[in-house]
């Protein structure tokens, strides 16, 4: 049963990372850590603050927190379960189209990418839904920085799915402990 999940993982991983152009390479590159990070950063940023008024900056520090913690504990996973990134498989390496001959590290499980895009983008969906409409569109950044990790060879899609269901769960436990306590006035479903 485990080996047929691995396949999968593998299929779907290279269904992805075989398909490249010049446009997408760098695109998914700035996803994966450039100019888009900093342009969603200060666009949630902006609407938490435009929102909420003073008390979106305290939501920018919860939002901080939040990051730090799926971060620090994406990296936790990563140490002890110690599972290697396609690009640092022997068998699949000559096999992966690598962007800038970027690597990454050696392990990848789960991802760190996909769990701090999608915990910043749960996390201020779940703020904004009732205030803003069209908030759900925050997460077509998560999606395509999650995207971005498997076209360019370093994670595979469990790795992804894994750090999807984490940021997810975080964001969510973020916003209900702000619901909870009341830090904000949050409107109710």
């Amino acid at each position: 049963m485990l080996q047929w999940l691995i396949d999968i993982d593998k299929w779907i991983f290279f269904a992805i990372n075989g398909y490249h152009t010049e446009w997408l390479d760098w695109l998914m590159w700035q996803f994966s850590g450039g100019y888009f990070w900093l342009v969603a950063l200060f666009s949630i940023g902006f609407l938490l603050v435009k929102q909420y008024g003073k008390k979106g900056w305290l939501l920018i520090l919860i939002a901080g927190a939040l990051f730090a913690i799926s971060d620090q504990t994406s990296n936790a996973f990563k140490k002890y379960l110690k599972r290697e990134r396609p690009t640092h498989n022997p068998e699949m390496i000559k096999d992966i189209n690598l962007v800038a001959d970027y690597r990454g590290g050696a392990y990848g499980f789960y991802s760190g990418h996909a769990s701090n895009s999608f915990v910043l983008c749960t996390f201020a969906y779940f703020l904004l839904r009732k205030r803003l409409k069209g908030a759900g569109w925050l997460f077509a950044f998560a999606v395509l920085t999650s995207y971005s990790r498997i076209y360019l060879g370093v994670h595979y899609p469990f790795d992804i799915l894994m750090g999807a269901f984490v940021g997810m769960a975080l964001g969510m436990g973020g916003y209900l402990i702000v619901r909870r306590t009341k830090l904000v006035p949050v409107v109710s479903s």
